[in-house]
């Protein structure tokens, strides 16, 4: 059985926020007393592994919105639009905003 396209797209929103959240923990890990110690480049591998999940994920996401809403059913009218527009937006955001915190954390 396969899954619609929008049961796929709430899928893999679903485990695209979980994994944002598994990533701000990581960031935890690096901080306070332990930044110091081996934890810190553990917590530093373990984020930059989970930034490339997200990717993944938010890429499969973009292909399900795409599903829903560019081919299956256009959003008709403002409101639709715009729920579109947001779903998109959060979809491409996490693994954006992960890889930024990666970046500033490198550069530390």
């Amino acid at each position: 059985m396969d899954p619609s396209p929008s049961t796929t797209l709430a899928l893999l929103l679903t485990c695209e926020s979980l994994l944002f959240a598994a990533f701000s923990i990581t960031l935890a890990f690096g901080t306070g007393s332990l930044a110091r110690t081996a934890v810190a480049d553990l917590a530093r591998k373990l984020a930059i592994a989970v930034s490339g999940i997200l990717t993944v994920l938010g890429a499969g996401a973009v292909f399900a919105w795409a599903d829903v809403f560019a081919r299956s059913t256009s959003p008709s009218g403002l409101v639709s639009w715009c729920s579109a527009i947001a779903i998109v937006v959060g979809a491409v955001s996490q693994p954006l905003l992960a890889w930024t915190i990666i970046y500033a954390m490198q550069r530390q």
